[in-house]
């Protein structure tokens, strides 16, 4: 189980419960960790994004131009996407040299929205700007969704490539790979959780 936190450190703990290693990060982390079998990733306030071991080694580290709050997102070909606060996404190779970054936010309260990707590349992320931003893996703008209000939710993909994401404006919106509308919800105030999706396609959102 691994757990970042104010205290600026990174926390490993066993399955039982255990201490297993801590990291200590340049500033307060707020991003969860992103794992695969063999590495963890996570963001710090100090704009830097940490690679390491799963026994707490570093194995690289990026430095952006602002905090980084949201968790980053990984390709199947090792590509790591990384939103910053000043609403810059990065992508980066599988050993942190930059591929291309592209603004897609206004950098208020840009991060809070961790990258989704499409079982084709597509890049999702919401901006504070009032868009559901989904870029090509080269970087461009595919298509952007204006809510009216920020998105500070991590958008939800379901099987069949359909993005569910929750707005400010008090709406959770299922949009095609497309960019049409496939439903709308409105609830009774701000959304400001990310979506689940469970097997068979009903989402749970608060």
């Amino acid at each position: 189980i691994y757990i970042g936190c104010r205290d600026k450190k990174m926390y490993a703990i066993t399955p039982d419960g255990k201490p297993k290693w801590t990291y200590t990060a340049g500033g307060i982390i707020l991003s969860s960790a992103t794992v695969t079998s063999d590495t963890l990733y996570f963001g710090s306030n100090d704009n830097i994004l940490y690679v390491l071991t799963l026994d707490g080694k570093l194995k690289w580290k990026y430095t952006a131009k602002s905090n980084i709050t949201a968790a980053p997102a990984l390709w199947t070909d090792g590509t790591v996407y990384l939103f910053e606060i000043s609403g810059a996404i990065h992508a980066l190779s599988p050993d942190g040299v930059e591929k291309w970054m592209k603004r897609v936010g206004t950098g208020v309260y840009d991060s809070y929205s961790s990258p989704s990707i499409g079982s084709d590349g597509t890049v999702c992320v919401g901006t504070d700007s009032r868009r559901l931003v989904a870029l090509n893996p080269d970087g461009k703008v595919k298509w952007y969704v204006n809510t009216g209000k920020a998105v500070h939710c991590s958008p939800a993909i379901a099987k069949d490539g359909t993005i569910v994401l929750g707005s400010y404006s008090g709406m959770v919106y299922a949009v095609t790979p497309e960019c049409k509308l496939k439903w709308s919800f409105k609830t009774n105030t701000w959304v400001e959780s990310s979506p689940a999706i469970d097997a068979e396609g009903s989402v749970y959102i608060g």
